[in-house]
């Protein structure tokens, strides 16, 4: 046995405690054996992407490595790829997964093309195997989404107008898009605080977007920081399409410029606020799907009903009487009352339908009951009173009656007819038919008189009267308004129904021309039965009467009238004549010759007289007419931002702007009201009242000038009460006679006055 002795050698090392702490390893070194016992250091940063396999990234504008080992390009382009001049212009392609190794000298690439997806574009029920992508998936199903949506989280839109002017708004001016003035006619600028857009998400601008040009800033806004900035200005905008802005709600608050602030021109910018809100509903998916469950039923079982009339006079019918709503005989001119019984229908009749115009027996009139025995009472009346001139009603048997009481009035004024429903076979092409009718299109509340009623300029004045008579009856029935088309529409007299709205598509672009007839548009009350016939209204156009022999609107006996955005022109009569119309509103209107309005009170309707109430004027332009408005025995007409120009005639007080006499003939006390009106060239008196009954009239913060005379009667005052204040300002003088009283107060001026037989003047003006 041999023994070895071997010498070791130890070296002292530190314990690792007292080694200092580093945080930068890739600033150290990695002791590594080059072989044959030969030792070398090695970067730490370089040891580890050895032995890990990890890749530097490296970008096209990083410097030149000078370390060996992987580098992971982050830029890739389409092929030839993104070049990399730090790395031996080698490339990255995309759709790649690629490598560069840079061994100290030279630069090598690898790179591996990575797989594309297999997802289907398009869904496939029946593939079992592909998976599709979520753009198809959402083509698919997110429809059916959406609708639960909408019934889960349904909304609406709220929409509330802008009230102008706003407090401190400049008129006569408009802002540009750098935020200076510019002085026109017509126009004016101001500022929206954010208390008036509080709970409201958007700003909407409608109406005149373009008149003020294309430099003219509609809306803009003071931002948070002080700046000031343009939104949008008249070039960006048409008057067709509404605007619409998102409120900033950080903003100080919003400036606007618009049209229309001194009512030189009619059609103005209107501003408005609009927001989104729930809209959720009880039973929506029920509600939704029921309507269908019936068009379905249509389809699969059609049915129609079909009308036969009943011949007039009925069997034993009164003559020259009619029931009143107590079955009590009323005598009457041309009228007639009587039986029909239950024995005019078999079994298969089983429907009374009654159509015509149900206003001419006036509020005590029975039209139509189910009956018993009439005299005794044992009935159940169906239709009374006044239910308008064009009206049709359907009412079923009940066999607890024996027939039919009826009022009419001869000849023909009402029909009769019974009817039976029938089943019919499927028509062809019944769904598309029901979907024309039913569609979008139809049933928008309108009905457009160029398609549906053949109205157009190019058809002879007695064609487009009778097609617009027919629009108009048909509104009435149908509850709709109309749409007139643009252009030269010619006519010989449109007889008008009450609580129809007729809508052109503007002052200069429909316009409404009298080819001859005694009147424009007429609704007479003919057998002066209804007190308060529902108004309607008449919007944006132009009415032309130079060829109308008596009045252009002739209404009598009506109740809430709207006139807006229209033009009267090239009348030689009054433009508008109302007896015994109240609650009339008449806005942005211009009168241009003619004699201008004549409004009074009816003596004759159902209640004895109906007084010319309620009026307002807004914004309304009279110039070169005789007398602008004539009021007699009416109350409350009130007169807002008007002006009357070349109104009246030299010398004749009986003329210019108001005449009103007798007026608040019940003591009502109020009498007429100007209110920041103008007028710079006065021919006549701008009011002349006369023989006012307990009434007061007022002007207030007007202009009231004759230039060219300062010593004509500006203001007549023939026995009324009148108070002038505020800011006005009458260059001419004052008459006060036959024991009128004026007063004059608060910073009011007046240049002369003269008292006559009693009249008596009295002033307490500030300097």
């Amino acid at each position: 046995m041999t023994t070895k002795n071997t010498n070791t050698a130890f070296i002292k090392l530190k314990p690792i405690s007292t080694v200092p702490e580093t945080t930068t390893m890739f600033n150290s070194w990695i002791v590594v054996d080059k072989g044959d016992g030969e030792l070398g250091r090695m970067p730490v940063e370089l040891f580890y992407q050895i032995i890990g396999n990890i890749a530097k990234p490296i970008s096209p504008a990083d410097p030149a490595p000078t370390v060996e080992g992987w580098y992971k390009p982050q830029t890739s382009s389409d092929d030839p790829g993104t070049n990399y001049p730090n790395a031996g212009n080698l490339k990255a392609r995309k759709g790649y997964d690629t490598l560069f190794w840079y061994d100290g000298t030279i630069w090598k690439k690898t790179e591996v093309e990575l797989p594309s997806t297999t997802a289907k574009q398009i869904y496939d029920a029946a593939n079992d195997v592909d998976p599709a992508t979520m753009k198809a998936a959402n083509g698919k199903f997110g429809p059916s989404l959406e609708s639960l949506n909408s019934f889960v989280t349904a909304t609406k839109t709220e929409e509330a107008e802008i009230t102008m002017p706003q407090s401190g708004e400049i008129a006569g001016n408009y802002l540009k898009g750098d935020f200076t003035t510019v002085t026109a006619a017509g126009t004016s600028y101001g500022q929206i605080p954010m208390t008036e857009l509080s709970g409201y998400d958007r700003i909407v601008i409608k109406g005149n977007k373009q008149t003020g040009g294309n430099s003219m800033m509609y809306l803009g806004k003071k931002h948070a920081n002080g700046t000031n900035i343009t939104i949008v200005v008249g070039s960006q905008l048409n008057n067709t399409t509404d605007y619409i802005h998102e409120i900033d709600k950080t903003a100080q608050y919003y400036y606007y410029s618009r049209f229309g602030g001194t009512s030189v021109e009619p059609f103005i910018t209107k501003f408005y606020k609009s927001r989104t809100v729930s809209d959720l509903q009880t039973d929506s998916v029920k509600s939704y799907i029921d309507p269908s469950r019936k068009v379905l039923d249509s389809f699969i079982n059609p049915s129609e009903t079909i009308w036969q009339e009943i011949t007039m006079p009925y069997t034993d019918e009164h003559a020259g009487k009619y029931l009143d709503t107590g079955f009590n005989e009323q005598t009457g001119t041309a009228v007639a009352w009587g039986v029909i019984p239950n024995s005019e229908f078999d079994s298969e009749w089983t429907l009374l339908k009654m159509e015509g115009n149900f206003s001419l027996l006036g509020g005590i009139g029975m039209w139509l009951a189910r009956t018993r025995n009439p005299a005794a009472g044992t009935s159940q009346i169906l239709i009374s009173g006044n239910q308008g001139a064009v009206n049709s009603f359907t009412f079923g048997l009940d066999p607890q009656y024996t027939g039919f009481a009826y009022s009419r009035v001869t000849p023909d004024k009402v029909k009769f007819y019974k009817g039976k429903v029938v089943k019919s076979g499927p028509v062809l092409d019944s769904v598309k038919s029901f979907i024309l009718a039913n569609g979008a299109t139809a049933r928008h509340r309108i009905i457009d008189a160029y398609t549906d009623f053949n109205v157009k300029p190019s058809n002879t004045a007695a064609v487009n009267s009778i097609n617009l008579n027919a629009a108009i009856a048909a509104a009435f029935v149908e509850k709709k308004q109309i749409i007139l088309p643009a252009g030269l529409i010619y006519h010989n007299g449109i007889e008008y129904q009450p609580g129809v709205i007729i809508r052109g598509q503007g002052i200069t672009n429909t316009n409404l021309v009298n080819s001859g007839g005694t009147y424009a548009i007429r609704c007479l009350d003919e057998f002066n039965t209804n007190p308060l016939q529902a108004g309607g209204g008449i919007f944006d156009m132009a009415i032309v009467g130079a060829n109308v022999a008596d009045y252009g609107l002739n209404f009598r006996n009506m109740w809430q009238f709207k006139i807006e955005n229209v033009w009267f022109s090239g009348f030689k009569v009054n433009s508008i004549k109302f007896e015994g119309v109240g609650a009339c509103s008449i806005n942005y209107v211009r009168v241009y010759g003619g004699k201008g309005f004549k409004i009074l009170t009816s003596d004759t309707s159902e209640v004895g007289y109906l007084q010319a109430n309620l009026f307002e004027y807004n914004f309304v332009y009279f110039e070169n007419i005789p007398i602008a408005v004539e009021i007699d025995r009416g109350s409350d007409h009130v007169f807002r931002s008007c002006n009357f120009e070349m109104v009246g005639a030299e010398g004749n007080l009986l003329t210019g702007g108001v005449i009103a006499t007798r007026m608040s003939p019940g003591g009502e006390g109020i009498d007429v009201t100007l209110e920041n009106c103008w007028s710079e060239t006065l021919v006549g008196p701008i009011l002349n009242i006369s023989n006012s009954n307990g009434g007061v009239s007022t002007i207030r913060d007007t202009m009231v000038g004759n230039p060219g005379n300062t010593a004509a009667r500006t203001i007549v005052n023939n026995g009324g009460k009148l108070l002038i204040t505020g800011s006005t300002k009458v260059t001419g003088s004052v008459l006060t006679q036959n024991n009128g009283v004026t007063r004059v107060d608060g910073f009011a001026t007046i240049t002369s006055h003269t008292e006559e037989t009693g009249g008596t003047y009295k002033q307490a003006a500030f300097s």
